[in-house]
């Protein structure tokens, strides 16, 4: 995040014009981006006493191919090969991971 808003301070340095953004729109953002955390956090946060160390390293693997989904559904963008087939491979890990330890068990 704080990548993003010092690149877009640097592009409107250089093309003010290209900017085009509220205080109202800036603070929706924000106050999503905030709720969104939150939220993220507590439910991970309420998870992750249930699961073992290498569980829960495993599972942080899974945002980036549910991010994809959220973007397919939500924003309506393109989903290509790769990202199919590397969601695909991800996903499976995660399973691999979580479920094959509990059949050691």
């Amino acid at each position: 995040m704080p990548l993003v808003v010092v690149f877009e301070l640097a592009t409107a340095l250089v093309r003010p014009a290209s900017i085009h953004a509220s205080a109202h729109g800036v603070a929706l953002a924000f106050a999503s981006l905030a709720v969104a955390s939150g939220m993220g956090y507590a439910l991970w946060y309420s998870v992750l006493p249930r699961l073992t160390r290498v569980q829960s390293g495993i599972i942080q693997m899974a945002p980036p191919p549910l991010a994809a989904v959220g973007g397919l559904l939500l924003l309506r963008e393109a989903i290509g090969a790769r990202v199919l087939l590397s969601s695909f491979l991800i996903l499976t890990g995660v399973a691999v991971g979580v479920l094959g330890g509990r059949r050691r068990r």
